[in-house]
This record gives structure tokens, C-alpha cells and sequence, in this order.
């Protein structure tokens, strides 16, 4: 039971740290996903705000990665990433049947999935979180509560920094089609026939 929590935990942090990552070294085409959104549903008012909630979503999304990973404050991790999970679940439910928004950007640009693709994933996400939600309390921090606390504001203050950069320069880490080198046509194409 043990080893299958701490499983859980590590595994439900690597994703979240992955998808953190990935949508956090590209803030503002996350920005952009975000408003495909609030145009889906009709919540234009936000529009103005997509950046910086991209910022800090990715933020908060890797903060949960990261908290899980170190084992930080679990109690509070395990709320967090369960309220996440089932936010996200049902919002990746909604999409499946109803495609307002092709591609949900769970992964940035480096994974892409279909909508009913990002639904099973949560599906079997949410086992690993309700896994830990369950298993909370049983959980044994390695730093105290204070250290714990201060590893998380800083990874936290450290990732929301990190973004920020992304977003003044280029991303460090570019997943798109047209990064640098990349060849977008083919130079010699074969005639046709």
C-alpha cells in the first residue's frame, strides 16, 4: 500500500511538472489556448487577463508537481491536486462531446491530444490522485513544516520567474513547427506524377 502511494505521488508530480513545463516555458501561446477558451464559453470579460493567469496556472500546476515530488505539506497538496483533477476532468469530459476547443493544450506544444485522448488521460490521473488524496495523512514530510513551506514559495517564485522570461524573450525550450532549424518545407520535393 505504501510503495503504491508513493508511486502515485511521484507519478501524479512528473505529470504535473511535465505539463507545468511545457505550457510555463510558453506563456503566451498557453495565453492564447486560455482565450480560445473564454471565447468557447462566452467569457470574454477575461480576455484581458489570459496572460496572466497562464502564468499563473502554469505556476500553480507545477508548484502542485513539484510539492508532490519533494513530498511538501501533503494534506494540502493532495486537496489541491484532487480539485484540480476533478476541475479538470469534467472540463476535458465537456470537450470531448462538444469540441469548443480543439486541442485542450494540456501539454503545450509538445504533446498534442485530442479531446477524448486528454479525457482518458484525466480519467486515469484522477486514480493516481484519489490515491493520494486518500492516502494523505500517512505521508512523512522530509524537511519540517517551515522548510516545506519555504520549498514551496520558492519553487514557486523560482517557476512564476521562470515564465515571466519566457514570455520577455523567446522560450528556452521552443515545441512548435517553426523553432530554429527546423525545416518547414522540403527542399527537394518529388515531382508529381
Amino acid at each position: 500500500m505504501k510503495i503504491f502511494a508513493n508511486i502515485s505521488r511521484v507519478f501524479a508530480g512528473l505529470v504535473f511538472l511535465f505539463s507545468g513545463f511545457v505550457k510555463g516555458v510558453d506563456p503566451l501561446g498557453f495565453a492564447y489556448k486560455l482565450e480560445d477558451y473564454f471565447v468557447a464559453f462566452h467569457w470574454d470579460f477575461l480576455m484581458p487577463f489570459a496572460l496572466v493567469f497562464a502564468i499563473l496556472l502554469c505556476t500553480l500546476e507545477f508548484t502542485v508537481g513539484a510539492m508532490l515530488v519533494l513530498n511538501l505539506r501533503m494534506k494540502l497538496t493532495s486537496w489541491l491536486l484532487l480539485l484540480i483533477m476533478a476541475f479538470f476532468t469534467v472540463l476535458t469530459f465537456n470537450d470531448a462531446l462538444y469540441s469548443p476547443v480543439p486541442d485542450c493544450g494540456c501539454f503545450g506544444t509538445a504533446v498534442i491530444l485530442t479531446n477524448w485522448q486528454t479525457f482518458y488521460k484525466n480519467v486515469i490521473l484522477m486514480v493516481f490522485a484519489i490515491f493520494v488524496f486518500l492516502y494523505r495523512n500517512k505521508y512523512a514530510g522530509y524537511l519540517k513544516p517551515g522548510g516545506q513551506w519555504i520549498a514551496a514559495f520558492a519553487v514557486a517564485a523560482a517557476f512564476a520567474a521562470f515564465s515571466s522570461y519566457c514570455y520577455m524573450h523567446l522560450p528556452v525550450v521552443d515545441f512548435t513547427e517553426w523553432k530554429t532549424g527546423h525545416k518547414l518545407f522540403n527542399e527537394n520535393p518529388k515531382p508529381v506524377k
